[in-house]
């Protein structure tokens, strides 16, 4: 597939840095994880269009990938997010991905949100407790998948985007990202990033949010 032939949506990920997530570090366990790799079923894929909603698609892909399997309309999510990010006005130009996980914990579907800066605590996390929401910085080399659907961070930074990791290996050193471009992209709207250039992202003011879902009650 060429590059020309690919339409990308305009990019709505926000950096907003906040001295307060310092609170919030993915702790490593000290015994890893004997898993080597896992996938999170996605049981809804949506195509944010020609809008810079990828934060409330991430959130919404993550809704349905958890095991409490839940929808919610990603546009909806997105909406509320700029009421409570960071930044001054509502136009639509991005947000946060702390506000779309503000959203969900506001609707009492995420009890709290913790972070990771480094691809080790990621992929513990996907590897024994579920999807990680990632906010990256985009370059323009990553919009086109190679054939196996490998992307690569090279090139101009094009924007930043918010994306789904339900797939991890640690045995081939690759993450799965459900992309919200549509299925025409990659490989049916999936991509995959090695550790080392993931660890490059994250360090260049990435981040990935790693939400704990409220368990569902059941009535008596």
């Amino acid at each position: 597939m060429s590059k020309t032939s690919i339409v990308i949506p305009p990019f709505g990920r926000r950096i907003a840095h906040d001295a307060r997530d310092e609170q919030f570090l993915f702790q490593r366990p000290a015994k890893a994880s004997k898993r080597t790799s896992r996938t999170w079923p996605l049981y809804w894929k949506g195509d944010q269009g020609n809008t810079p909603h990828c934060v409330g698609f991430g959130w919404a892909h993550w809704l349905a990938a958890t095991p409490i399997v839940q929808w919610l309309d990603p546009h909806g999510i997105y909406g509320l997010a700029l009421y409570l990010d960071e930044f001054e006005g509502e136009a639509d130009e991005g947000t946060s991905v702390r506000a779309g996980a503000k959203v969900l914990q506001q609707l009492g579907i995420v009890e709290r949100y913790d972070w990771a800066y480094t691809v080790d605590g990621a992929a513990q996390w996907l590897l024994e407790k579920g999807p990680v929401v990632f906010g990256l910085p985009w370059t323009e080399d990553m919009c086109v998948p190679d054939a196996k659907g490998l992307i690569r961070p090279t090139g101009e930074i094009a924007g930043g985007h918010c994306i789904l990791a339900n797939s991890v290996s640690t045995k081939t050193e690759l993450i799965g990202l459900s992309n919200s471009w549509g299925t025409g992209w990659g490989i049916k709207g999936k991509c995959f990033i090695g550790f080392d250039d993931l660890h490059k992202l994250l360090r260049q003011d990435g981040e990935a949010c790693l939400a704990t879902e409220r368990a569902a009650k059941v009535p008596k």
